[in-house]
């Protein structure tokens, strides 16, 4: 075996999948299994037999710099339905990296079988994030699906990123924070209950925008979370590793 090819071994782990409510959550790794360090790791397509892939919408997800004999592993949903518990279905990512100075794109496979329905433990927001581009700007939108009486508001909004960004925009009665490269982190600015600008159930809140000098996007882990206004308490939080909550962002190409 070559060197390069000793040291740029990349391999698909076995996933960790969670079969509920009608849909699988996969937690998949992707493994180093050479001997150097591979760079820029990149998912560009996931594939689970026919099944349709609801989380994330789009593509590149961004793994970044992966050492030797390590992994990264990122969140995916698919839809359950024409899937049969018990059965063997072919999961397949295609996925980009550097070594070397070469950019190598692989294909990865794995037969995972998918196991049986199990009961959803702890019942998660219901929130999400819509996204409208243009002219390098990514505006966002927060959405509270959750129904009327569950007293769940959502206060808090993360994006982890991986290219430049400046906040231009944070909505009235919020604060937004970046270090400019790996996170941006918006949160209802409210200390004292009736927390007046967390986002009601069956709202939504306009106003999060980010400029960056690159126009391309990536799917980049989110997380949201609330506080529960009944109970004056933390709330469920959604999370790309646990939900497989992505939204977009600026891509370094």
């Amino acid at each position: 075996m070559s060197g390069l090819t000793a040291a740029a071994r990349a391999a698909l782990g076995a996933p960790g999948i969670e079969n509920v409510d009608g849909q699988l959550h996969l937690l998949v790794p992707v493994v180093n299994m050479g001997e150097a360090a591979l760079s820029g790791l990149e998912v560009h397509a996931v594939k689970l037999g026919g099944a349709a892939r609801l989380s994330p919408a789009a593509f590149p997800v961004v793994l970044g710099m992966l050492e030797a004999r390590s992994a990264a592993s990122f969140a995916v949903r698919f839809a359950g339905k024409g899937l049969v518990a018990g059965k063997r279905y072919l999961l397949s990512l295609v996925v980009n990296y550097t070594f070397g100075n070469v950019v190598h794109c692989l294909q990865l496979n794995r037969h995972v079988r998918i196991p049986a329905p199990s009961p959803v433990v702890v019942a998660p927001l219901h929130a999400r994030v819509t996204t409208v581009l243009a002219q390098n700007t990514w505006r966002y939108t927060l959405h509270n699906d959750e129904a009327p009486d569950s007293g769940l508001y959502v206060s808090s909004l993360a994006l982890m990123i991986s290219a430049p960004v400046m906040i231009t925009g944070t909505p009235p009665g919020w604060r937004g924070e970046t270090d400019g490269i790996s996170y941006v982190f918006w949160r209802a600015a409210d200390y004292l209950h009736p927390y007046p600008n967390h986002v009601m159930p069956g709202q939504a809140l306009a106003g999060f925008r980010l400029n960056s000098p690159h126009a391309a996007s990536q799917a980049s882990a989110a997380a949201m979370s609330s506080w529960n206004h009944t109970l004056d308490a933390a709330g469920p939080v959604l999370t790309a590793d646990a939900h497989a909550c992505y939204v977009l962002t600026p891509y370094r190409s």
